[in-house]
């Protein structure tokens, strides 16, 4: 991978795109797609896209071609021939469904600034680029259910719908107050719902829904900033005790025993901040990886820190000293990032070092290359 802000996606074994993060401008880059035999290129093809490289079968690959005026969108192409099908304008991928042989997709139609944005839920066959049927009107966000069967609609209304894309029959799912988010279960039973009467978007709350009964369950907890299921099946929350620091709970899928994993307003001034880029359970559920964000008065700059902490709020400390940026963690159990804590915005990216940890309190980090510029982890 040569030149600045390249970087490289594993397909599959056999196939690596290339492409460059940093400058995804209509006909600045290309994305090429390298066919490899163990770890030498034996062909190299220039795709019609700018980044990405994501398998939607045996066969298929999605990229993301950039187009004038901040539009853009999916191609997908066969791996063997490169041969490419493109997608339609501004359409933001849902689920593919049907064996991939159809994308449903969120197609941008109003973006004026003044209202909310307006999208249609449209599904696109993937194999000629042509819009089969229109789902939906008036969606403001569109989430798949983990089975692609189901998709929660959020209406520029502030409403939400319950999809079933097979039927292509909607239902009504009242709530309290106007809905601003929504995330599906892992087992597809429920729905957290982040809600709020404040026409800002502030003093959110959540509420979990059993679909099958209506049951529901409202968190005794005001200032709901984002929700992330776990894969344990416990739901991952942040939320605001004050407008400067964001702190992170999880709590059980019934809606009960709630447990505080954060308690940022008590870190000394250098370490207070917010969650900035979630925060990620190791594959045993026995540590939780979170990265903070606060901004440094004296050297005009963003600082990131990691820290870890355990499934019941205890072992709260610092990981690397503080050096360290979390952006995974691998099948090792081990937390990758890099040192890139401080940066400015409107700067080209600094060089850092790449770098690996235990969640022992006081662990060293490993170094793993030095001077990487955006490093990105593929674990095969």
């Amino acid at each position: 991978m040569v030149g600045h802000g390249d970087e490289g996606h594993f397909v599959t074994a056999t196939y690596l795109t290339i492409g460059d993060s940093f400058f995804a401008k209509p006909g600045q880059t290309r994305l090429r797609l390298v066919t490899l035999h163990g770890t030498r290129a034996v062909r190299t093809r220039t795709l019609p896209c700018t980044v990405g490289g994501a398998p939607i079968d045996a066969h298929r690959l999605v990229c993301l071609e950039a187009l004038p005026k901040s539009s853009f969108r999916d191609v997908i192409v066969t791996e063997a021939t490169g041969h490419a099908v493109a997608m339609p304008k501004n359409c933001q991928p849902v689920a593919f469904i049907a064996n991939a042989r159809r994308l449903v997709c969120s197609k941008l139609v109003r973006a004026n600034g003044l209202e909310l944005p307006s999208s249609t839920l449209e599904t696109v066959s993937t194999t000629t680029g042509r819009v089969l049927h229109v789902l939906a009107r008036g969606v403001l966000s569109a989430v798949a259910s983990p089975d692609r069967k189901q998709v929660a609609i959020l209406t520029t209304k502030r409403k939400l719908k319950l999809l079933t894309i097979a039927t292509r029959r909607s239902r009504a799912i009242a709530t309290r107050d106007p809905v601003w988010g929504m995330a599906w279960s892992p087992d597809r039973r429920r729905l957290a719902i982040t809600t709020t009467a404040n026409r800002f978007g502030f003093h959110r709350r959540i509420t979990i829904r059993t679909l099958a009964t209506g049951a529901q369950k409202r968190l005794p907890v005001v200032g709901v900033n984002s929700v992330e299921w776990m894969n344990s099946g416990r739901l991952l929350f942040t939320f605001s005790p004050t407008f400067s620091t964001f702190n992170v709970d999880s709590v059980r899928a019934n809606g009960t025993g709630i447990v505080q994993l954060t308690h940022l307003a008590s870190l000394p001034p250098d370490q207070f901040g917010f969650i900035a880029l979630g925060a990620v359970w190791t594959p045993d559920f026995k540590h939780l990886a979170i990265e903070t964000d606060a901004f440094d008065d004296a050297t005009n700059a963003d600082i990131r820190v990691g820290y870890a902490v355990n499934p019941t709020g205890g072992g709260f400390h610092v990981l690397a000293e503080g050096r360290l940026r979390v952006t995974t963690i691998g099948p090792d159990g081990l937390v990758y990032g890099s040192t890139d804590t401080a940066f400015r915005q409107d700067e080209d990216p600094t060089p850092v070092d790449v770098i690996r940890v235990g969640f022992a309190p006081g662990a060293k980090p490993q170094v793993l290359m030095r001077h990487a510029i955006k490093p990105a982890f593929v674990f095969g």
